[in-house]
């Protein structure tokens, strides 16, 4: 949808580089190595992000290879249609309602994934 708006080709591979910035991630960092490091580890991701985008962008747009934006997508992407995926989704949803019901009949504990406590 970024593509079909008008983004950049960088901009939409640094919206997709952006999953590594995510508060929670950094969260779990700052209580691993502080908060001194999970702001460094945050700052070299938002500017390798930056970077890697901007890079990318200029060297597909040099060697021609920024594929172009399909108009339609807007309209492929909001009609609702049963097709494979619907059906790979009903398929694949089942399953993970199964094995959530599974896990909550008989949780796993860590004396049955080989953790012993020293």
């Amino acid at each position: 949808m970024l593509w079909a708006s008008g983004i950049s080709f960088g901009g939409v591979l640094a919206f997709l580089y952006a999953d590594l910035i995510v508060l929670p991630l950094l969260d779990i960092y700052r209580r691993y190595y502080g908060w001194r490091m999970a702001l460094y580890i945050g700052l070299i991701f938002f500017v390798t992000m930056v970077l890697s985008g901007i890079l990318m962008d200029l060297v597909f747009s040099a060697l021609h290879l920024v594929p172009a934006a399909s108009p339609h997508l807007a309209s492929d992407v909001d009609t609702f249609k049963i097709n494979y995926t619907f059906w790979l989704n009903v398929l694949l949803g089942g399953l993970a309602a199964y094995l959530f019901l599974v896990n909550a009949k008989h949780p796993m504990h860590e004396s049955h994934c080989g953790h012993h406590a020293a």
